[in-house]
């Protein structure tokens, strides 16, 4: 790597520490690099843990250096002053530092006298490349995202329309709510953090990042979008799935199919030097050519209004971004391909799988079917 970095974080808001030193802790603590040495600066409390645990070259105890300059000046020490006495026994005077380092803590070690740059790209490029560990970690979210979603979809099945109301055995009325919470609860339980999952009905999913909530509709689209987060290693997963409990409104499910064509086709253009911007376009111009407009309609945003895809690993969303950007993508790359179609008059439509890039395609981390009716989904396999 040969250059010195400095980072201040905790992994639970920032994974690019958690990244380079693969430390869980959930207070911020002090990552340095000097040339390809990789020290971490440790609190009493995570001293030992992090000895044992920390991918790094050296753990240095904050403690010790705190002491020192507390038994020197008479007074505590402040964390710039603690980071500055390292950085000078490192004969460090320069640092590169992200864009997100704590503009105080900045100043402070200005003031100090070290020298401080902030990074103009990302701190850790090679972040868009996952290791064959980090691509286990992110099938192994994926596997567990299925069966969450085959918990909830197997409760759909049990459940009955009456009255233009889905009914649960116990003759409840279902809600969003019960759905959202048949998967959390299953995430949780298996290990995985589920935050603001997605089960929106009706008109609701026409904004896509609604997360639904009342009565699901029958006879109408239910966009299911779960993105959880391994709360071991902090891995995610994407995958998105829409549904219907009950008959298919004829332009419901031409509009289901034409969705569905665009991914499988951008799935099948997923490979080694494919620049994302092609399969943006070529989703894009698909819909056009299908009839489906994107813009303002009876004043609201409605049709392919977002991007194919994002990146995937620590971070629900990381680089690359598939959409109209000129990237390249390389092998190793983990994006979502997720295109979807939203009109308040039908309904909204959205499928997405996560896949790796490998040299001719990419292997896809879901399996899961893509099958509109409830009903009609094979759950034998699970």
């Amino acid at each position: 790597m040969g250059k010195n970095l400095l980072l201040y974080a905790s992994p639970e808001t920032d994974k690019n520490i958690y990244y380079i030193s693969r430390f869980k802790a959930p207070d911020p603590y002090t990552f340095i690099q000097k040339d390809d040495t990789t020290y971490l600066l440790a609190s009493s409390l995570e001293y030992e843990r992090a000895k044992k645990t920390a991918r790094v070259d050296q753990v240095l105890p904050y403690f010790k250096y705190s002491k020192k300059l507390k038994e020197k000046n008479g007074k505590e020490p402040k964390l710039a002053k603690v980071i500055s006495t390292v950085l000078e026994d490192l004969q460090i005077q320069e640092v590169l530092v992200p864009h997100n380092f704590p503009y105080g803590l900045a100043l402070e070690l200005s003031n100090n006298g070290i020298a401080l740059k902030i990074s103009e790209d990302a701190i850790f490029p090679q972040r868009l490349i996952k290791s064959e560990e980090e691509k286990n970690n992110i099938q192994d979210a994926s596997d567990e995202t299925e069966r969450a979603l085959v918990k909830a979809v197997a409760f759909l099945q049990n459940c009955s329309i009456k009255d233009q109301q889905i009914l649960n055995p116990q003759g409840e009325v279902v809600t969003c709510e019960m759905v959202r919470n048949i998967i959390d609860s299953h995430l949780y339980f298996h290990g995985y953090l589920a935050k603001d999952t997605i089960v929106a009905t009706g008109k609701q999913n026409v904004d896509p990042h609604n997360k639904g909530k009342g009565p699901i509709a029958p006879h109408q689209s239910l966009i299911i979008d779960i993105f959880p987060q391994s709360q071991d290693n902090y891995y995610c997963a994407d995958m998105t799935r829409t549904l219907v409990k009950g008959d298919i409104p004829p332009e419901l499910q031409k509009l289901y199919d034409t969705v569905l064509k665009a991914q499988q086709k951008a799935l099948t253009m997923v490979k080694e030097q494919m620049q994302v911007k092609d399969i943006h376009l070529f989703i894009k111009q698909l819909f056009k050519e299908n009839s489906y407009p994107t813009g303002i309609l009876n004043g609201s945003m409605q049709g392919f209004f977002h991007g194919t895809g994002h990146g995937l690993g620590l971070d629900i969303h990381e680089a690359p971004r598939v959409s109209e950007n000129e990237f390249n993508l390389q092998i190793g790359n983990v994006i979502t391909i997720e295109p979807g179609l939203y009109y308040y008059k039908t309904g909204g439509v959205r499928i997405e799988d996560t896949v790796y890039v490998t040299k001719n395609g990419c292997h896809n981390f879901n399996r899961f079917p893509k099958v509109l009716q409830v009903d009609k989904i094979d759950l034998s396999g699970y």
